[in-house]
């Protein structure tokens, strides 16, 4: 899955500096991963990534929600999480402005989509 998402991300135009394996990878495991474990994680792979412009979660298969303000903090770049952006992006096409704190920069500005 994380050849296919890097190969994906890649064909966008974006370098992809690590994509790290979960620990446990049969399936439904990465519903036991807690925010404390997501966020340690997140942190060592994103030290690890010199250079990176932003981290970003693709799917649900890890919640970053519980602690994208703090990640985002602690790391200063944009953490992009796949389920908040599609929120971000389906109301904004209603156009429906919403300002939702504590999931995120995007989620608490709230910015006009590109035209």
């Amino acid at each position: 899955m994380n050849d296919k998402l890097t190969h994906d991300l890649e064909g966008a135009g974006l370098k992809v500096l690590a994509c790290p394996p979960f620990k446990d990878p049969t399936f439904g495991a990465s519903s036991k991963v807690g925010p404390d474990e997501v966020f340690t994680t997140t942190v060592a792979a994103f030290n690890a990534a010199a250079g990176a412009d932003a981290v970003y979660f693709q799917d649900a298969r890890l919640d970053p929600l519980p602690v994208i303000d703090k990640l985002e903090q602690q790391l200063a770049v944009p953490l992009i999480a796949s389920n908040p952006a599609m929120l971000w992006n389906i109301l904004s096409r209603l156009d429906v402005k919403c300002s939702i704190d504590g999931y995120g920069k995007l989620l608490k500005t709230w910015p006009a989509q590109p035209k």
